[in-house]
């Protein structure tokens, strides 16, 4: 199950997050393996323990990624925007579904 979490502060320098998704090539013969890439941004600062992930904006998400394909992420990171978070949802198997974020950073130009 690929299902997972990568959560990072915004800094106010951060004007856009790229990277290149996609399931991994030692995934190849696993067709069914399936997720998507979500990027969230959100405003809140964390620091209450009881915030919820519902408060969170929907920057991008891919569609179904399959093995053998790939896309290219570049997201605008709005202003004042102060975590960001990266998530993989699985999409239906629970064989092959190793996903990657390759050459992932953040642009500050």
């Amino acid at each position: 199950c690929a299902v997972s979490d990568l959560l990072y502060e915004a800094k106010p320098e951060y004007k856009r997050f790229v990277a290149f998704v996609g399931i991994d090539d030692a995934m190849k013969d696993f067709p069914a393996a399936g997720v998507k890439f979500q990027v969230y941004g959100d405003v809140r600062d964390g620091t209450v323990a009881a915030e919820a992930i519902a408060g969170e904006t929907l920057l991008y998400e891919s569609d179904v990624m399959r093995p053998n394909t790939a896309a290219g992420v570049d997201v605008a990171i709005p202003d004042g925007i102060k975590r960001i978070r990266l998530h993989v949802t699985d999409e239906g198997s629970i064989d092959g579904d190793h996903a990657n974020w390759v050459n992932a950073g953040f642009v500050t130009q």
